[in-house]
């Protein structure tokens, strides 16, 4: 299991890189099990956590390499990382959810 703390630090390096303009070191890079952000390497498992938590999306194209960036319920966790245990609460329950003003907001079931 991925410590919530690790999954953070993620986050918040591909966020900082981001906000610096450095976009290619705000995603993180697959290559079978090898994954880096920049040029630090993280773990695939790592990787497969905030792809759980609906995190980062998948921005591959078809060049071989796996690549993901952060997506706007990553951008929430950085600011408020209280909604990571939420998220897996509303996934766990089948909660369809969008994010809003950094909250989980349930969405409605229209059938």
């Amino acid at each position: 299991m991925v410590r919530t703390s690790t999954m953070l630090a993620v986050l918040r390096r591909m966020a900082e890189a981001e906000a610096a303009g450095l976009h290619e070191d705000a995603e993180i890079v697959c290559s079978g099990l090898d994954c880096w952000i920049g040029l630090a390497r993280t773990n695939h498992a790592v990787v497969r956590a905030l792809l759980l938590h609906v995190v980062v999306s998948d921005v591959s194209d078809e060049a071989g390499m796996r690549r993901y960036a952060l997506n706007g319920t990553g951008k929430a966790a950085v600011r408020r990382p209280e909604i990571l245990p939420e998220i897996v609460a509303a996934l766990a329950a089948g909660t369809a959810f969008t994010v809003r003003d950094d909250r989980i907001i349930p969405v409605d079931n229209p059938g």
